[in-house]
């Protein structure tokens, strides 16, 4: 088999491309990088990635301006990229959907904020699903009787459970 042939990754490759390439609003963009940034990765994950990443971003229109136009910097990729490989690690959903709302809010601003966003990806890496729910918990602005805390609580009883001996 020839070197130039195509493998498993190159179609791979390609389908993850198109895939990017059928999102209307920032599949463009993302489709070609796609090629370079992302090769032997988890593309279910970065698809589901990507979405929730349309969606973010589709929201309002001037945000996809920004997004273009912060996407056209290397800053912008270099955020895009950590993303996706983050997004390709990530096993659960909401970690999914927390991912694209961070690197939408990132890039959609009307000043790309490198240094802080790139901090707070690389926060979010180390942090397991468990550490961010504990610091969504006490970041809920606390009311008496039930309120946010109580319904975070409910939503999330595996983590606020006391431990049993």
């Amino acid at each position: 088999m020839s070197e130039l042939d195509p493998d498993t990754r190159d179609r791979l490759v390609s389908i993850a491309k198109g895939a990017a390439g059928a999102l209307p609003f920032v599949g463009s963009a993302v489709s070609e990088i796609m090629e370079s940034v992302i090769p032997n990765l988890r593309f279910e994950r970065v698809a589901t990635f990507l979405k929730e990443l349309d969606e973010k971003v589709s929201e309002i229109d001037v945000k996809l301006n920004n997004f273009e136009k912060n996407l056209q910097k290397e800053q912008g990729i270099d955020l895009l990229e950590e993303g996706i490989i983050q997004a390709a690690r990530a096993v659960s959903e909401e970690r999914k959907q927390r991912l694209a709302r961070l690197v939408s809010r990132s890039l959609t601003d009307e000043e790309l904020k490198y240094e802080e966003s790139k901090k707070l990806l690389n926060l979010y890496s180390e942090l397991t699903d468990q550490e961010i729910i504990w610091l969504i918990y006490y970041s809920l602005n606390p009311v008496f009787g039930k309120g946010p805390h109580t319904d975070w609580v409910e939503k999330h009883p595996e983590v606020f459970k006391p431990a049993s001996r």
